[in-house]
């Protein structure tokens, strides 16, 4: 019998870039990737780095969301406000959760991230065993 497996190689996020939207993305896509179990990863995210205001938490949320929504219409709970990432994310697989969330943390990504420090998560190839 064999079996398939990636791994996954965590961001590394400056200090300085934590409380960006950029920081905040990439520990929430950490937390998709490593901890499934955790549904809103952002909320976890802002909740680990501390001292993030709830407006920044709040258009984080709602640019994933629109990501959310743009790749799978019919994953909202409709018992569930629409605008939240928590609304979602049960509807989407746990490397769906993680693709929205890296895909928008490396879009606001600026290239003078990576001097910084910066470097995002990402998905080894597949290995079979």
């Amino acid at each position: 019998m064999t079996s398939t497996t990636s791994a996954y190689a965590p961001a590394v996020i400056p200090d300085e870039l934590a409380r960006t939207f950029t920081g905040i993305l990439w520990a929430a896509a950490n937390i998709a990737a490593t901890r499934p179990e955790v549904v809103d990863a952002i909320t976890e995210a802002v909740r680990e780095i501390g001292g993030v205001n709830y407006d920044q938490q709040l258009t984080v949320e709602s640019v994933c969301v629109k990501a959310a929504a743009r790749r799978d219409p019919c994953a909202l709970n409709p018992m569930l406000p629409g605008r939240r990432w928590a609304s979602w994310a049960p509807g989407l697989t746990e490397r769906e959760r993680w693709d929205c969330l890296a895909e928008i943390a490396d879009r606001w990504s600026d290239p003078s991230d990576r001097d910084t420090g910066l470097r995002p998560g990402r998905w080894d190839e597949p290995t079979t065993s």
